[in-house]
């Protein structure tokens, strides 16, 4: 099984490679860093959670990486800080209307690479390898406590 799983770990460190990759040359355009650009593309998709804590959470970013690339955002146009409602210290990172088109920007560049990534890959396929991916992150995520 070792041999697999291996590849399994290769097959993502590369389609990782590749989103990198493709990621490069339309960053100047927004300029933004990978990392900003994955910040938003996150609160865009969203319905919850929509705070540097979820973030951390969810995406697993650095503090720091997270701290620094929502002042970048802010100061960038590309989210507003509002309050929330019931704790005065928590803060709703919202995707401004150029926060939403880099958004939409970098969902383009996913699903190309994706598309590259699992070309010939059937439904039937790709729905077990879903449900093989959500058993693994649920044991991963068990793991990490």
């Amino acid at each position: 099984m070792m041999p697999q799983v291996s590849e399994f770990i290769l097959a993502g460190q590369r389609t990782r490679k590749l989103l990198e990759r493709a990621c490069e040359e339309k960053l100047p355009t927004y300029g933004l860093r990978r990392v900003e650009w994955e910040i938003l593309y996150y609160l865009a998709c969203i319905q919850a959670g929509d705070t540097a804590r979820q973030i951390l959470h969810d995406r697993h970013f650095s503090k720091a990486h997270i701290s620094k690339s929502v002042e970048n955002l802010r100061t960038g146009g590309y989210i507003t800080l509002d309050e929330d409602d019931d704790d005065r210290r928590c803060l709703h990172l919202r995707p401004t209307a150029a926060g939403r088109a880099a958004a939409g920007a970098y969902k383009a560049v996913r699903e190309q690479v994706f598309a590259q990534a699992f070309a010939g890959v059937t439904e039937a396929e790709w729905a077990c390898t879903c449900g093989v991916l959500a058993k693994l992150n649920a044991n991963l995520n068990r793991a990490l406590g």
